[in-house]
Parts: structure tokens; sequence; C-alpha cells
């Protein structure tokens, strides 16, 4: 995802990436999309929620004190955490 100015309307919108089975093709956000997309960018995150666990891997990140750290450009914006 990119924030772009859009020519058309002159506003401030999201520009998507979507990859699919013929390629990547663009959608364009609403504008009030913008401004929540920041936040979740700038949002801190445990390091756990990016690190590969193996099924048989006991979760023990609750008895220690997570790192928490910024995401990644590559980084999903949603990240799958095991609960």
């Amino acid at each position: 995802m990119t924030i772009v100015e859009d020519d058309a309307s002159e506003q401030t919108i999201l520009e998507i990436e979507v990859r699919g089975k013929r390629g990547v093709g663009y959608c364009k956000s609403t504008t009030g999309a913008v401004r929540p997309f920041e936040l979740l960018k700038a949002r801190l995150r445990p390091s756990r929620a990016y690190e590969a666990r193996s099924d048989n891997e006991p979760d023990t990140t609750a008895s220690k004190s997570e790192e928490l750290r910024l995401p990644k450009p590559t980084d999903l914006i949603f990240p799958k955490m095991a609960a």
C-alpha cells in the first residue's frame, strides 16, 4: 500500500497493490482510509507476531516481557498471532 495524491479527485488516498492469478492490479481507497492506515503502520507490535513458530513449540512469551518494534515495510498489517 502506498499513500498517493489522486490526480482525478486531488485528494490523498491509498493505492493498494493486489496480487492475483493474472498478475498485479491496483485499487484505490477512499480518503477516509489514509489516517487509520498511518496509525496501524506507526503502532508498536510484539516481535513474536512476525516470528515463525512450530506447532509443537509451547508459547512461552506470556511469562517473559515482550520486545515491541515498528513493522517493517514487508510485514503484514494484520499478522496472524497464535492465541
